[in-house]
Parts: C-alpha cells; sequence; structure tokens
C-alpha cells in the first residue's frame, strides 16, 4: 500500500496536470499536543482518489499562521508544493487564481 502511494505521489509531482484539492483536520490530543493531518484529492481517469498526505504535530497553537507553515511544509516534503495555485481576490463575484505566483511567499 505504501508503495503504490509513493508511486501516486511521483506521478502527481511528475506527470499529473489536473486540479489538486487538498483538505485539512487540526485537533488537540487529551494531553494537549496540536496535531494537523492533509489529504490531497484528484481524479485519475474519472475516478476520485483521496490519499492521506501526513499527520504532525503542530509546535504550538492552532494558530492560522503554524498551521499555514506545517501545511507548506508538507507540501515541500512531498515535492508537490508547486501543483498549489494561489487564490486571487474575488472581482465582482468571480475568483480568479494565479499559477505563476508563490502561494507561501508570506511565510
Amino acid at each position: 500500500m505504501l508503495l503504490n502511494a509513493l508511486r501516486k505521489l511521483t506521478w502527481i509531482n511528475q506527470e499529473y496536470d489536473g486540479a489538486l484539492s487538498f483538505a485539512t483536520d487540526a485537533w488537540t490530543s487529551p494531553n494537549y499536543k496540536a496535531y494537523v493531518a492533509v489529504s490531497v484529492h484528484f481524479e485519475q481517469d474519472g475516478v476520485p482518489v483521496s490519499m492521506l498526505l501526513d499527520i504532525v504535530e503542530v509546535a504550538r497553537s492552532h494558530s492560522g499562521l503554524n498551521l499555514a507553515a506545517a501545511f507548506a511544509k508538507i507540501l515541500d516534503d512531498f515535492g508537490i508544493s508547486n501543483k498549489v495555485n494561489k487564490p486571487l481576490p474575488a472581482v465582482n463575484g468571480m475568483t480568479a487564481h494565479c499559477e505563476h505566483e508563490d502561494p507561501f511567499d508570506h511565510l
């Protein structure tokens, strides 16, 4: 199973040019440790695929900056940070995306 996941991640990084969606879930354990999980979702030959990328302990609280840093590190660790688009502000109710700007340049 792990080998199959690694093959898919290599394929995503090298060949996949479709949309990737990411989901996160953050929680605090009973012993007060903060965690975040990140998963990736995409279609392969018309079939939806979901993969858990990682579960990591967040050193501090679940602040937006800490969660963004953990998310960016996970994407970097898996070599897929170049697959993320930076959302631009909505104009007249429409949202645009820019594929050429670094989405984590504020970190």
